[in-house]
């Protein structure tokens, strides 16, 4: 009878101190000699200057093993060894217990995991951005690159060097540029709260004596992202590399280099990218060659290698199926296997690399890669529907027909207008 009471008293006390205070503060309740019933507090850290996720979930005061689980339930949705310094960390904790871990990429999106009945929910929260156009046009001073006038301008240098990539298909610019060429790029802006968080050419034009006239256009396909790039009006692809990529949709879950092993836990070598796709999801060969393996170990799981005419070899590793043998001859983009999770995995992906002709590992990425030299068929169509529309935008905003705010209303109409 005597606890009973006591507990009676408790809650009456707490109920009073409650009335006594402002009525937005939130006193917790003790129920049945049991610690508060909801307490709720946060922690938050910025992303430093050559630090890695994993490290800035450790200075949130978090063990490897839980880090680990937040970065593998994180991994197939966000590219997290591409950390920018500044990014944001934020934890939630409800009686000390992880419930919430939210991760601020920018302005424009949250990644955010929630604790539900014990298993973690994964949800992207993003802001719908205003849509800018920006025309740059200059002339190629003496002395001077493309890229060195395309950021004195203003241009992102990461947006700048996009244009000189798409460019150096067809302009030697070691021999043919020459002071007095004219250069045009029309940028897509995306801000939120007046900050731009993205810039991409969508046009560009450049004109010499030597080089002659160029016009690459951007196309965005909206059902593969391998095949959004640039090209010419015929739909040409502008780059190097005859590489396809070995699937349709590319996001990175685990970059080329050193990192922390998903499973080990342990810091180690990885010799190729992890690319995220689901069990039975179409894997291609990136170009031509002969099968001179087609095996099975408990890490790698099912694989294959693929020995191509320049010497180079491309390996395929945690396979499902494999559609081809040892010995086999494959053309490019072929499809050779299908993705799975066998062997040392934490769930389903294809792990992509890549050996020069001397037998060093290389990262597959920096390989020039793409999806098709040419578009064709539907996409072809798509591409000429998308380039009429960036001509559009083009020129009501080289002609100051139009300001900013018209266009991205204007989008809201097929017939008029421009993309994106």
């Amino acid at each position: 009878m005597i606890s009973i009471f006591l507990k009676l008293y408790l809650i009456f006390c707490l109920f009073s101190c409650s009335n006594s205070t402002n009525s937005n503060s939130k006193v917790p309740m003790m129920l049945d000699g049991d610690l508060f019933n909801s307490i709720e507090t946060s922690k938050s850290v910025k992303v430093k200057d050559g630090e890695g996720f994993f490290s800035a979930l450790l200075r949130l005061d978090l063990s490897p093993k839980q880090a680990l689980v937040i970065i593998n339930k994180l991994r197939d949705r966000v590219e997290l060894s591409g950390v920018k310094p500044d990014e944001k960390i934020v934890l939630r904790f409800k009686n000390s217990e992880l419930f919430e871990v939210k991760y601020f990429k920018n302005l424009l999106q949250t990644h955010q995991l929630m604790l539900k009945r014990g298993i973690w929910v994964y949800s992207l929260i993003q802001k719908e951005p205003i849509v800018e156009h920006e025309i740059v046009k200059g002339t190629l001073r003496e002395n001077s690159t493309l890229i060195g006038d395309l950021t004195r301008l203003g241009v992102e240098e990461g947006a700048a060097s996009e244009v000189v990539n798409a460019l150096m298909c067809k302009i030697n610019f070691r021999h043919q540029a020459r002071a007095g060429d004219n250069f045009k790029v029309l940028l897509k802006l995306l801000k939120i709260n007046g900050e731009v968080i993205s810039t991409r050419p969508v046009y560009i034009n450049y004109r010499g004596e030597l080089s002659g006239e160029f016009e690459t256009y951007y196309y965005t396909d909206k059902s593969s992202s391998t095949y959004s790039a640039h090209y010419l009006e015929n739909g040409q692809a502008l780059i190097r590399s005859g590489l396809r990529y070995p699937l349709k949709k590319m996001h990175i879950r685990s970059h080329f280099g050193h990192r922390i092993h998903p499973v080990t836990g342990k810091r180690a070598f990885h010799r190729g990218v992890d690319l995220r796709g689901r069990v039975g999801d179409p894997v291609y060969s990136v170009a031509s060659g002969k099968v001179i393996s087609s095996g099975f170990n408990k890490y790698a799981g099912k694989t294959l290698a693929i020995l191509h005419r320049d010497k180079t070899i491309s390996h395929y590793y945690h396979l499902s199926k494999r559609y081809v043998k040892k010995g086999d001859w494959v053309k490019i983009n072929q499809r050779i296997a299908s993705v799975g999770s066998t062997g040392r995995v934490t769930g389903a992906h294809l792990h992509f690399g890549f050996q020069n002709k001397s037998g060093k590992w290389i990262n597959p990425m920096s390989k020039r890669m793409i999806a098709t030299p040419k578009l064709s068929g539907a996409r072809l169509l798509e591409m000429k529907k998308q380039t009429r529309k960036i001509k559009q935008t083009l020129f009501l905003v080289e002609n100051d027909l139009v300001n900013n705010f018209l266009l991205v209303n204007l989008n809201k109409n097929e017939d008029v207008g421009y993309l994106f």
